[in-house]
C-alpha cells in the first residue's frame, strides 16, 4: 500500500511540474508590448505557440524573478 501512495505522489508532482512549464496567458499592460513569443488578446498576452517560453506579468518598475529576463510587459524564462 505504501508503494502505491509513494508512486501516486511522484506521478502527481511530475504532472504539476509539467503544467507549470507550459506557457499560459498572462495579464498584459495595454500600453506595453507583450513578452517575446506572446500576442495581445484583449487585456491579456497569450502564447503564440506551444513552444513559447513561460512568462509572468511584470508591473512597471518591478524586477524580474531570478532565472527570468525582462521582455515587454513580462518576464520570461531563459531557455
Amino acid at each position: 500500500m505504501r508503494e502505491i501512495i509513494v508512486t501516486s505522489v511522484i506521478a502527481s508532482l511530475i504532472g504539476i511540474t509539467g503544467a507549470l512549464a507550459q506557457a499560459q496567458s498572462i495579464q498584459g499592460d495595454p500600453r506595453r508590448a507583450c513578452p517575446d513569443g506572446y500576442t495581445r488578446s484583449g487585456s491579456f498576452c497569450r502564447p503564440k505557440s506551444a513552444d513559447s517560453p513561460p512568462a509572468v506579468y511584470k508591473p512597471r518598475g518591478a524586477t524580474c524573478p531570478y532565472g527570468t529576463v525582462s521582455s515587454g510587459s513580462g518576464c520570461k524564462t531563459q531557455f
